[in-house]
């Protein structure tokens, strides 16, 4: 398997070779022919500096599963990013999650992430930006403690239900003191009851901690499991059900854990 991805790594159109280099590293360790090919990537792509190509996303995906031997790389990704304060649109935010989280991953230093994400996270037009503001959250909780300065514009999302979960996931990753448990327990709440991201809503309680909850929480997180009332209101014609079951499920098994 190894030699046959090796050798289709060498030849043919790059996108397959790319793929080839990077089932290769993740099944041998080997980056040797995936670096070159992901240097070539992200100088050509036409997103690079201030554009958005979806190339740009997969790049540095595949850069940061590689993580500090892809230090070569480094300045490749930081011409990828699109100018500060520029009037992004969403790919271009996703590009830059995509960079800053690379960035981070292979040099260990959050100080070039950091104000990447703050400029996504803060951006004026949220309502449109779901998505894209829930991958930055997320990429936040992976740098950890050292993204404390992100926990101003992470608590602002605490007023939108659809960033709820994300923006608590992230506060408790990177700054638990600054988390209050109790009101982030009722937003998420509120969240699941009204049927906004219950998924999400849900795990995230139960990282908070089901023993945790007040006994008012508890009972509305209980109730969840039990209510007649779908939890899960969205999703493809015949899903709905069975997702809403699943999740029913998670909380009772939560309940009695806890």
């Amino acid at each position: 398997m190894a030699e046959a991805l090796r050798a289709r790594a060498g030849t043919g159109p790059v996108d397959d070779r790319i793929e080839a280099a990077r089932a290769l590293h993740e099944l041998t360790g080997d980056h040797g022919l995936l670096l070159p090919l992901l240097a070539e990537r992200l100088t050509g792509s036409a997103g690079g500096g201030g554009g958005s190509d979806e190339r740009i996303r997969e790049a540095a995906t595949a850069a940061a599963a590689v993580g500090p031997p892809a230090a070569p790389l480094v300045p490749a990704l930081r011409a990828a990013l699109n100018a500060p304060g520029s009037d992004r649109n969403n790919p271009q935010m996703d590009d830059d999650i995509a960079v800053a989280v690379a960035l981070h991953r292979i040099t260990g230093d959050a100080a070039e992430a950091v104000p990447v994400l703050a400029g996504v996270l803060g951006d004026s037009e949220a309502l449109w930006r779901r998505w894209t503001l829930i991958r930055a959250a997320r990429a936040a909780a992976g740098l950890g403690p050292a993204a404390r300065p992100l926990v101003p514009v992470l608590k602002e999302l605490l007023t939108d239900p659809e960033q709820v979960p994300s923006a608590v996931a992230a506060l408790r990753a990177i700054a638990p003191d600054e988390l209050d448990a109790g009101r982030a327990a009722g937003l998420l709440l509120d969240a699941a009851e009204a049927g906004t991201a219950p998924f999400e809503a849900v795990d995230a309680l139960v990282a908070l901690g089901v023993d945790a909850l007040s006994g008012v929480h508890r009972a509305r997180f209980a109730a969840l499991g039990e209510r007649d009332l779908r939890v899960v209101r969205f999703g493809l014609d015949g899903t709905i059900e069975a997702a809403d079951e699943r999740l029913r499920a998670r909380v009772r098994a939560a309940v009695r854990r806890g």
